[in-house]
């Protein structure tokens, strides 16, 4: 017989409960068939020659009759610059998309291998607890995807994939002490072998470390990297370029204003408070409200961040202003991201000096960054807003040329070039 996975209330401590778990957001932007064209440049003859190589890039160009895609339409669109390959763009809208498809966003073969690799991962911790006696007891219902690969608003290239793995209470209460919580297991419990020495207070090293001891036991990833980092047990695999942020967790009933919460390793030793579900669902809920044209928005300039010279901000943080931006904005996004760059570059020259709060409402203001690093992105935000509107003119104007390369000022020099 199971012990419930409730923590059993006490004076200023709360319940953990169970709630189904979470399904994970359909990622609209990659569900093409396996299909991709591939052509090459014949100098002499003037002629595209294309052949079909597992991808999903032009899938929807082509009208495919087994693997025969209709050569008017593919190449009317090589011709428009609408395709990625090696050419360069024709138009600025060609040149964003291209961008976006093949310098900004994941990789769709990428992602699907990724997703792949991490559910496979997963159904290996979860037979930990039949075989390793030593090994907490596991409560899948609360298991969750989170951080920005779950929100799809990651950017090339992938480097690291974030999961919440759940944890049977077995009667443990917790304390939050002001944004520290400290757990305490019941004298006798499983968990008892995991805590402080001498003490009932559940050490979130000592859980972590039993992850990474386990996951070595695995046959497949006797050559990968295991080890603890701050709050997740990490593992790098030999065969991929991503690694794996496991992190192990509670979850509590609701508290006095009817909220639960994820309770998690604070890097520490002790314990944090944290919410996944809320900045999943504040994303998706955005993202819609625009008619699906923010997740792009908010990539290209998660790229824009992390490709200026320092000092750049968390990629989180970027993300919540961005996120502020839409919700507050009257009228929706465009799916033309250019559109967008000026108006919210000028938002974020001021946005970025005040306070950024946090949208779980658990840490406050979540904006760290210095006087003078909030000056210095202030400084180059309104530059490039500056710089965002002399492109749109000189599109308006017909000037395509002239407008990429001022977008190449902005985003650099892997920005396509203008034919």
């Amino acid at each position: 017989m199971h012990t419930a996975p409730d923590l059993i209330a006490r004076s200023g401590a709360f319940l953990l409960a169970i709630v189904p778990a979470l399904p994970e957001p359909d990622d609209l932007c990659y569900n093409a068939p396996n299909e991709k064209p591939a052509w090459h440049w014949d100098a002499l003859g003037r002629a595209f020659v294309y052949s079909i190589v597992r991808s999903r890039a032009l899938y929807g160009y082509c009208h495919t009759v087994g693997n025969t895609c209709q050569d008017n339409r593919i190449l009317s669109l090589l011709w428009q610059g609408k395709l990625i390959g090696e050419h360069m763009a024709t138009t600025v809208n060609a040149a964003f998309e291209q961008f976006l498809a093949s310098t900004v966003n994941l990789d769709p073969d990428d992602t699907a291998t990724a997703r792949a690799s991490r559910d496979w991962l997963l159904e290996q911790i979860q037979t930990f607890q039949s075989k390793h006696n030593d090994f907490p007891l596991l409560y899948p219902e609360i298991n969750i995807h989170y951080g920005s690969f779950a929100r799809r608003t990651k950017i090339r290239e992938l480097d690291d994939l974030d999961m919440i793995v759940g944890i049977n209470a077995l009667g443990t209460t917790y304390r939050d002490y002001g944004g520290t919580v400290e757990l305490t297991v019941p004298y006798g419990s499983a968990l008892q072998n995991l805590c402080y020495d001498g003490t009932l207070v559940l050490n979130s090293r000592r859980v972590i470390n039993k992850f990474v001891k386990h996951l070595d036991d695995v046959p497949q990833y006797e050559n990968a990297e295991i080890k603890r980092n701050h709050a997740a047990a990490v593992l790098n695999l030999k065969s991929y370029p991503w690694a794996f942020d496991i992190v192990p967790a509670f979850f509590t009933t609701p508290e006095f204003d009817g909220r639960q919460y994820y309770i998690i390793p604070n890097g520490d030793g002790q314990w944090m408070k944290t919410d996944p579900r809320i900045d999943q669902e504040r994303t998706t809920s955005i993202n819609q409200n625009h008619d699906g044209n923010v997740l792009n928005v908010i990539r290209l300039f998660k790229y824009w961040n992390r490709e200026a010279p320092i000092p750049t901000m968390q990629s989180y943080l970027l993300e919540c202003i961005i996120l502020d931006y839409y919700e507050s904005r009257a009228y929706k996004a465009t799916p033309y991201v250019d559109i967008e760059v000026g108006p919210f570059l000028t938002y974020l020259s001021t946005g970025i000096v005040g306070s950024v709060q946090d949208p779980k409402r658990i840490q406050g203001n979540i904006n760290t960054l210095s006087w003078e690093e909030r000056v210095a992105i202030s400084s180059r935000a309104t530059s490039d807003a500056a710089k965002a509107f002399i492109a749109r003119s000189a599109e308006s104007d017909g000037d395509h040329r002239s407008s990429i390369n001022t977008w190449r000022e902005v985003f650099g020099t892997a920005f396509p070039e203008c034919d």
